[in-house]
């Protein structure tokens, strides 16, 4: 398969500096955090390393820890790459090679009852998950499309804003790729963006420009920059 050109970095995919400069919160405090879920007063973020953490407060708080004891390998740990709210305001995780995980944000994580369900048999690596009105989980695999993807773009971190035919409406940079390389997902809450970073462990956030909308979020196409 030969990927086309990448878009020229221009006109809504200009050049700017606004991931490179974003605040960072907790810095070394926690692993890189792949995706948020605003809940009420608190912000959970699910990382690297299987913890689900609230990091509204001054120091993070962990709610839930979904590795198993004595894990060795990535496939027994698991590597969560997505979290978001059902409709009972539970947190739903998506592990791309354990499964879904069901954490009550108040009680915590429940060991009896550690994955809700087995459907990752022949998906190659699931990187986001959706849940529908009626609670259904949606998966999406995209390991090898991911991979692919890396070659388009060199050590640049970058987000962009779509409207709702898929065009591009804005974009965020980190041009050095040096604060912010691979981008997992974008969550924007009370006016600020939340960057998913693969790598990066520190919370990253920026205030939401008024020229923007609410639905910055990351393309298939621009996702993952090497």
């Amino acid at each position: 398969m030969k990927l086309p050109p990448p878009p020229a970095l221009s006109g809504t995919l200009a050049t700017n500096n606004v991931l490179y400069e974003a605040e960072r919160v907790h810095d070394g405090q926690i692993a890189a955090p792949h995706s948020y879920v605003p809940l009420g007063d608190s912000l959970f973020a699910v990382t690297k390393t299987g913890l689900v953490i609230n990091v509204a407060p001054c120091r993070p708080v962990l709610l839930a820890d979904l590795k198993p004891r004595g894990c060795r390998s990535p496939k027994e740990c698991g590597h969560p790459v997505s979290m978001r709210l059902n409709a009972d305001k539970h947190l739903i995780v998506v592990d791309a090679y354990r499964g879904l995980f069901d954490v009550d944000p108040v009680t915590g994580f429940d060991p009896g009852n550690r994955q809700v369900k087995e459907i990752l048999v022949g998906l190659a690596y699931p990187s986001g998950l959706e849940l529908t009105t009626d609670g259904q989980a949606l998966l999406v695999s995209e390991r090898r499309t991911m991979q692919q993807l890396k070659m388009m773009y060199h050590k640049r971190g970058m987000a962009v804003e779509l409207d709702d035919r898929g065009r591009v409406r804005s974009s965020v940079h980190d041009p050095t790729g040096l604060k912010v390389s691979e981008v997992m997902e974008v969550k924007e809450t009370d006016g600020m963006v939340y960057i998913g970073s693969r790598d990066q462990d520190a919370i990253i956030r920026f205030p939401l420009p008024k020229s923007y909308g609410t639905d910055l979020s990351v393309t298939s196409t621009l996702q993952e920059i090497a």
